[in-house]
């Protein structure tokens, strides 16, 4: 009920990210070192038992870990992210960036489409550009490719 009633809050007042994640205790999750992440995170993700809570617990430990390099813990965390709420397009943004990093174009490609396809966020735009997908024709893209 404490949960419901601070989701509540959150969605009637419109706090910003940083609020809700006070809100939360999610602060050190969030801002923390990188030792202070992910001890935070972890601790969240293992008594979380709301997916949508626990998929932003796994995207910011997989944010803790792409800033310290560590890309193949990152990806594991932003595909579990991306698990638990299949609608949580800054996981797939995220996964498509470390892809690309790792030079691992087709699984970028794929992510950064499915990030496009749930926000069409600048961001997103660009990735998928510099990947040498032009958004704005994306459904002729998906097309020639099926044809193949």
């Amino acid at each position: 009920m404490r949960k419901f009633l601070k989701m509540a809050l959150f969605l009637l007042v419109g706090c910003t990210q940083l609020q809700a994640a006070e809100l939360f205790g999610w602060t050190g999750c969030m801002d923390g070192d990188y030792g202070t992440s992910v001890r935070e995170c972890s601790l969240l993700i293992e008594k979380e038992r709301d997916r949508g809570i626990a998929a932003r617990a796994f995207f910011f430990r997989g944010e803790a870990y792409r800033r310290e390099g560590e890309k193949e813990n990152a990806i594991a965390d932003y595909r579990e992210a991306a698990r638990l709420d299949p609608k949580f397009s800054d996981a797939y943004q995220r996964l498509a960036i470390v892809n690309k990093h790792l030079a691992q174009f087709g699984s970028a490609i794929a992510n950064a489409k499915k990030a496009y396809a749930l926000h069409k966020s600048p961001v997103t735009a660009s990735l998928l550009k510099s990947l040498g997908v032009i958004p704005s024709r994306l459904k002729e893209h998906e097309r020639s490719r099926a044809a193949d």
